[in-house]
């Protein structure tokens, strides 16, 4: 019983995956404005972080050279803490940035924000669940291939990352507080 639960729980992060990447609106159908933290995008955001430490237990993410790139330089610091910590912190961090940008705007601007912190924190959790996974996949790579000082592909993952993060970010954000599709339905005009 408990390996059933853990296969659907993988397969239903692999689903939710999918639909994430390729269609954020989608993907947060069943859980937009539904002003409660998901189990589901908590476990998805769980498994994703199952998934880094795999990455970077196996692919060699954590063994950072001397190197003399800005971003290889940042993830030796990074090394520094508690490595099995990182992505769990990636985790944590991503909800605590979607909280603060919600309360944020609130403040600003009330009428801007639909929806609940709980929906932003949603969105930090979605967006978790693809992008620490990734981050992991990206440094193991990058840490195998540039070997060479001075390289450019540090910084040009460096930069790809940066870019999926904002877009990814702004994407779940839009997910986590659209109007429900029902609700949408219900409210357009029929022909």
């Amino acid at each position: 019983m408990i390996v059933q639960d853990i296969a659907q729980s993988i397969a239903g992060y692999f689903d939710f995956l999918i639909d994430f990447v390729s269609g954020p609106g989608r993907a947060f159908a069943p859980y937009a404005r539904s002003a409660k933290v998901s189990k589901d995008l908590t476990l998805f955001a769980i498994v994703g972080v199952g998934i880094a430490l795999a990455v970077s237990a196996t692919g060699g993410a954590l063994e950072l050279r001397d190197d003399t790139s800005v971003v290889l330089a940042t993830l030796s610091k990074l090394r520094e803490a508690n490595p099995q910590l990182l992505p769990i912190l990636g985790v944590l961090l991503s909800m605590l940035v979607a909280a603060a940008l919600h309360i944020l705007v609130w403040l600003v601007q009330r009428d801007a924000v639909s929806g609940s912190v709980k929906d932003s924190i949603n969105a930090g959790l979605a967006f978790s669940a693809m992008f620490v996974p990734l981050t992991a996949f990206a440094i193991a790579v990058l840490l195998r291939v540039a070997g060479e000082p001075g390289s450019l592909l540090p910084g040009v993952v460096g930069v790809a990352l940066a870019v999926v993060a904002f877009v990814y970010f702004a994407l779940a954000m839009r997910g986590a507080h659209a109007a429900p599709a029902r609700a949408r339905a219900a409210s357009s005009p029929r022909a």
